[in-house]
């Protein structure tokens, strides 16, 4: 109950996300030098894993609020500070045994460096950005990836008077991970 009064305490203090900010990935944008800006997000994602030893079966729901704060460091660049927090049910085949758990994810540290920038008008622009950053392991188990990834991306903005369009790729680079049957992509053992 605890768990489920602290998810609306958070939907409840959510703040509004920037215009120009994609809700599941980056943007070319960042906050003016010395100001920052907060991102929340709420996604709800549904597993399934039918493979291995039958008492490892199982499905899941799981809610995700992730929280994200952009910092400006200078014009062309700022750095980005995101945790999740995380609340799991989980049903497994062999047993019927019901797990509900609820914790912190892995925090990320993300850095952004915007090395182009081409104004076409007054609110018109093309902008494209390196990103650089790291998971850090700090989540409460099974949230963990219990490694340190690296993460390398690029992002690309362009805005066409009221229209916008972003794209943005990350490769987050598996050192370690979780030995026994994860639910997530890049929480097995190492990819590098």
């Amino acid at each position: 109950m605890r768990t489920i009064c602290g998810f609306l305490t958070l939907l409840l203090a959510a703040s509004v996300a920037l215009a120009q900010e994609p809700p599941h990935g980056e943007s070319a944008t960042q906050p003016s030098p010395g100001h920052f800006t907060v991102k929340e997000g709420f996604s709800i994602y549904s597993f399934r894993l039918d493979e291995g030893p039958r008492e490892q079966r199982r499905r899941a729901q799981e809610y995700d609020w992730l929280t994200t704060f952009n910092f400006g460091l200078a014009r062309d660049l700022s750095v980005s500070f995101r945790m999740p927090v995380i609340y799991r049910h989980e049903r497994y085949a062999g047993s019927g045994r019901i797990d509900d758990e609820g914790g912190i994810g892995d925090l990320t540290i993300l850095g952004k460096y915007r090395f182009f920038q081409k104004d076409t008008g007054p609110l018109d622009t093309i902008r494209i950005a390196a990103l650089v950053g790291l998971d850090f392991r700090l989540g409460d188990e099974p949230f963990t990836s219990n490694s340190y990834d690296p993460i390398l991306g690029l992002a690309y903005t362009q805005i066409l008077g009221r229209h916008g369009f972003n794209a943005s790729t990350t490769w987050t680079f598996t050192l370690d991970g979780v030995d026994d049957y994860p639910l997530r992509a890049g929480m097995l053992n190492a990819d590098v």
